[in-house]
């Protein structure tokens, strides 16, 4: 539950992107990783960590391949154990997902799901444990919870405006609600901010606090050409929640454009894991 709250609060998109031209360059590039420490109230209890991988190949579509691990430290695991990987894939202009795993570990419980799109039928199937729901309709364009985020960090930031993104879980699909609110200077482990304060509404999509609830979040955004999530907070029903950036780390690349991101120099490999 814990875990999947938090995916929620990392992993929640807005639509209006900073530029729709092919050469403006991308806040992230394959090699990024962030490390996240996470919190219950006033304890540590735990580290998320955030990857882009290598670009893939899907269907003769080149793709991002974005990764999200959640662990829980000793004393975490005292009270909720948790063992995650989540991983995405989604087209390079990050308006179309096109499959979703999540392999969750969480107490005395595991989790396999798969969450495949088809956008040949336009439509979204939930895999559990092998076993399939009737597919969910989807609009012309949609996300899952993880690769929403990345297309959230395309977005120029400017205080008062508000966004909204459609992200699906498998079982529904929601159109996230994004409000930018003041800038703020913010100081942490991995660096001095200019942060943009976002609140997400995520309507009714999964979240630790249900589906008959609406889930609210609070997520900073360095005001930077990598608008890289710094802090991200919720409130659920047993506390509140937080994630904390700690360290970032980048290959030693330049900063590609969207135009090279497609290119077929880039490389694009099928799927191998």
């Amino acid at each position: 539950m814990f875990a999947t709250f938090l995916v929620a609060i990392l992993f929640s998109g807005k639509v209006a992107l900073a530029s729709e031209s092919s050469q403006s360059l991308s806040p992230f590039s394959p090699g990024e990783r962030l490390t996240y420490k996470l919190s219950w109230g006033p304890f540590g209890v735990g580290s998320a960590v955030s990857e882009v991988k290598e670009f893939r190949n899907v269907d003769d579509e080149c793709a991002y391949k974005f990764a999200f691990f959640v662990k829980t430290n000793p004393f975490g695991d005292l009270f909720y154990k948790v063992r995650n990987r989540y991983t995405s894939l989604a087209g390079l202009g990050l308006k179309r997902a096109l499959v979703y795993t999540r392999r969750e570990n969480e107490h005395k419980k595991s989790r396999n799901v798969d969450i495949v799109f088809n956008w040949h039928t336009q439509s979204v199937q939930y895999i559990r444990e092998g076993v399939r729901r009737d597919p969910v309709p989807l609009p012309e364009s949609a996300l899952d919870p993880l690769s929403s985020i990345f297309a959230a960090r395309l977005l120029e930031l400017k205080k008062g405006a508000n966004y909204s993104m459609n992200v699906t879980d498998g079982k529904y699909v929601e159109k996230v609600k994004i409000e930018v609110g003041k800038e703020r200077r913010h100081r942490n482990k991995a660096g001095d901010f200019n942060v943009q304060i976002v609140t997400l509404d995520f309507g009714m999509i999964a979240t630790a606090f249900g589906k008959k609830k609406r889930a609210f979040a609070e997520v900073w955004v360095s005001n930077d050409q990598y608008r890289v999530p710094v802090r991200m907070q919720g409130r659920a029903m047993w506390g509140t929640f937080r994630a904390e950036l700690v360290a970032v780390k980048r290959d030693a690349l330049p900063q590609i454009t969207f135009a090279q991101a497609g290119h077929p120099k880039m490389g694009c490999p099928e799927v191998t894991d």
